[in-house]
Order: C-alpha cells, then sequence, then structure tokens
C-alpha cells in the first residue's frame, strides 16, 4: 500500500521555501538535508522541545571575487520564515520555523553555508516572567501565550488546542519562562505542547491509539530496537492542594489510563511496584476531581517510560510524532503498537530516509 501511494519510492526529493520564495535547488546544491520533530512525554518535562532542520549549501562561492554568488547570504538570511516540503511525487510539510543559525565554513574542499531553522516554541523561552494570575479564565491565558509563538506566520493554532478545565487561574508564574508555563498548564490536563509543522497542538495526543501507519520489518521497515525498563514505574500518584476555604484537599489514581496498545503494564510486570507511591502538590485546582485528573496525568507520564525504542525505515513524509505507529514482521514480543516520540527526516548520500523514536506503557 505505501509503495503504490508512494509510486514505489522513487525519485525522493525536497523543496525549501525561504521567506515565501522557493530556493533553486540548481543553484543552490543542497547537501545534508535533516529535519527533527520531537514531541515531549514522560517525567513532567519542563519546557517542549522544538522541531529544528538543518542543511547544508555548497557552490555558492565566487573563489576568483571572494565572495558568495546569488546574494546567498542575504537569501538565507536569520529571523527569515523557513518551509520545507518533502517526499516523492506529492510533497508534504515537513517543516514551518524560522532560519536560527547561519555559519560560513572555508576549507580545502570549498566554502560551505550551513543553516539550522526551528520552530516558534522557542520565542516562549525568551526571558522569564513573574506574571500574576488573579481569577484569570486558563483558556485566555492559554490562547494569549500560545499567540506569542504565531507572530510572522512563523506557525499557526485551530482545532488541536484542547479546552482548559480549571475556568479561572489564581497563581503567581514564578520567575518560569512562557514555554514553562505553558507546559505547566498543558500537563496538568494531560495535554502536551508541541508545534508540529507549523501548528500549535495541546490535546492529549496519548489518548488517540489508532496507528498511522504500519511498516513491515523486511520491506517498510529497516531496523528497529526496544527497551524494557522499570527504573521510572511507580505503584500510584497523590496529588493534594486546598480547595477555596484554604481546606486540604486530594486525589489519587494507581492506574494509567494510556489507551492499551499491548498485554502487560508495569504493575503486571512486577506487582511489588504498587507499594511505591508518588506524592505532588498543585497550587491551582481547588476540588478533589480536578487534583485526580492531575494525578492522572502525572501517573501516565511516568507509565508511558516503560517501553523505549528506535527505528528506521524508507523515508516516509507521512510519519511523525504525537501519534502511534503499528510494527510488523518481528517476533511476537517485538510487534505490536507504539507511541511515536521523535521522527527525523534525512535527505542525503543514502537518498531519503526517517528514523524514529517511541515509548510505550505497554509490552506485548
Amino acid at each position: 500500500m505505501l509503495e503504490a501511494k508512494h509510486k514505489n519510492f522513487v525519485a525522493p526529493g525536497f523543496e525549501i521555501e525561504v521567506d515565501g520564495k522557493k530556493l533553486p535547488l540548481d543553484k543552490f546544491a543542497i547537501m545534508n538535508l535533516q529535519i527533527n520533530i520531537p514531541v515531549t512525554v514522560g517525567l513532567r518535562s519542563m519546557v517542549s522541545e522544538a522541531s529544528q532542520c538543518q542543511f547544508t549549501v555548497a557552490g555558492m562561492y565566487d573563489l576568483k571575487n571572494h565572495k558568495f554568488t546569488e546574494s546567498a547570504l542575504e537569501t538565507l538570511k536569520m529571523g527569515k520564515k523557513i518551509v520545507i516540503n518533502g517526499g516523492y511525487s506529492t510533497k508534504s510539510c515537513l517543516f514551518v520555523g524560522y532560519i536560527q543559525y547561519v555559519s560560513t565554513d572555508f576549507s580545502s574542499d570549498g566554502a560551505y553555508i550551513t543553516v539550522s531553522g526551528i520552530d516558534s516554541s522557542t520565542l516562549l523561552n525568551l526571558g522569564k516572567q513573574v506574571s500574576g494570575f488573579e481569577n484569570q479564565d486558563a483558556n485566555q491565558v492559554v490562547k494569549e501565550l500560545v499567540s506569542l509563538c504565531t507572530v510572522n506566520g512563523f506557525a499557526k493554532s485551530g482545532s488541536n488546542i484542547g479546552r482548559f478545565s480549571n475556568t479561572k487561574i489564581h497563581f503567581n508564574q514564578f520567575n518560569r519562562s512562557n514555554n514553562e508555563f505553558l507546559n505547566f498548564l498543558a500537563r496538568r490536563e494531560g495535554y502536551t505542547f508541541a508545534i508540529i509543522h507549523g501548528e500549535v497542538i495541546i490535546k492529549d495526543l496519548l489518548k488517540t491509539t489508532a496507528p498511522i501507519v504500519e511498516l513491515t520489518y523486511g520491506e517498510s521497515l529497516m531496523s528497529f530496537s526496544k527497551a524494557i525498563d522499570l527504573s521510572h514505574q511507580i505503584g500510584g500518584v497523590k496529588v493534594t492542594g486546598k480547595n477555596d476555604k484554604m481546606e486540604p484537599i486530594e486525589g489519587e489514581v494507581t492506574k494509567c489510563s494510556i489507551g492499551k496498545t499491548g498485554k502487560n503494564s508495569a504493575l503486571d510486570l512486577m506487582p511489588k511496584i504498587k507499594d511505591y507511591k508518588m506524592d505532588a502538590m498543585d497550587p491551582i485546582a481547588e476540588d478533589a476531581a480536578s487534583l485526580k485528573k492531575i494525578a492522572q496525568s502525572i501517573m501516565n507520564e511516568y507509565a508511558v517510560m516503560l517501553v523505549s525504542g528506535r527505528g528506521m525505515c524508507i523515508g516516509l513524509p507521512e510519519l511523525y510524532p504525537g501519534r502511534y505507529i503499528k510494527l510488523s514482521g518481528m517476533d511476537s514480543k517485538t510487534n505490536g503498537t507504539y507511541f511515536l516520540t521523535r521522527v527525523t527526516h534525512s535527505f542525503g548520500s543514502n537518498g531519503y530516509v526517517t528514523y524514529f523514536e517511541v515509548k510505550g506503557a505497554w509490552t506485548n
């Protein structure tokens, strides 16, 4: 099916658009294009990792006149919007962001320009904030934070931003960056914050377990390795807080709620884990139901650290993190459905290949 969709994977290629204009690839000799798209899940990460791209430009230096030709450095100027599409007969969006880094390198092999782009979630990392929120709507606060990374068309926001149940926030940002604060709010809801292909996503990505594609070892799947690790597993989470009358409240869970994509959880593998529980506090929630939801989010983030893996497949533009992937053609303990946490598209001397990393809360 994949072979038919992509015309037997013949003639892979890409397009790079800078500031609304396509680079003429007959003049800009692009080497070693890498696009890295991560989704941060597990162990309550404070800051989401940004998508990045990097490529090298050769053949643009005029040795006689001692300068780069075709206004190469002006075209690849820092701060400009960059869009990359790739694939086969039909190109799909693989990256949207802005040029963050440009270097020039001179050696006996020639002169090269290296360009790195990054998604606009990094704009939320600029500086620390001490903003106070008193009786403010959580959804409006999130909307204002998201607007900081959609400037200049570097990203867009739409239907992939979930609703926040805490309608009012009484909180101080406590010297967090806007990225840290947005992740803090998102993870209390069980949401993941990421920018994928230029779209802001804040939702429960672990919930939808239907795989986006199936890869078979010996065919589209070139390699895969899997590991199971109990070192981060816990038997439950209890979160405490205070209601509006300053009375103590709590919420507790003892099982992960991630959609089942295997046979065994950490508790099935080692029942003694149930005795090792985690305590946490939340400064915003004012009822037990909200605290239980937060406890569930923490429990799930530990549970998804049980299984990890990485693989390589033929270049697939439709592969992106934040969804599940089905792997087959291996033994029964390895075949299964996994959550994609990182996808790297690589165009180089070996053609077009895609690397990926996965996590999971269930073994097979």
